[in-house]
């Protein structure tokens, strides 16, 4: 599996996995641009709620963070193979 982007947040302290993670304390994994690593004040999932950004800056930050990898990605993104109309004749 890929993942594309790690987010975790502080209050993730009693997340049985964190440890398992790039968030888990003393990990050595950096955060690059094709894997970027975000830390915010909020706990498990709570960056997948858009609404969670409206009461935390922290988690509004993580998720522009975010999008904006997304942008870049999918701008820079080309398919594999170009299909011809005769490919499906």
């Amino acid at each position: 599996m890929f993942i594309l982007t790690s987010i975790s947040g502080d209050r993730d302290t009693g997340d049985p996995w964190r440890d398992a993670t790039v968030s888990a304390d003393n990990h050595t994994v950096a955060s690059t641009p094709s894997q970027p690593i975000f830390v915010g004040d909020g706990f498990h999932c709570s960056d997948l709620k858009t609404s969670a950004a409206q009461v935390d800056p922290t988690i509004a930050k993580v998720q522009t963070a975010a999008l904006g990898y997304m942008k870049t990605w999918l701008a820079e993104w080309r398919p594999a193979y170009h299909f011809k109309r005769d490919d499906f004749d």
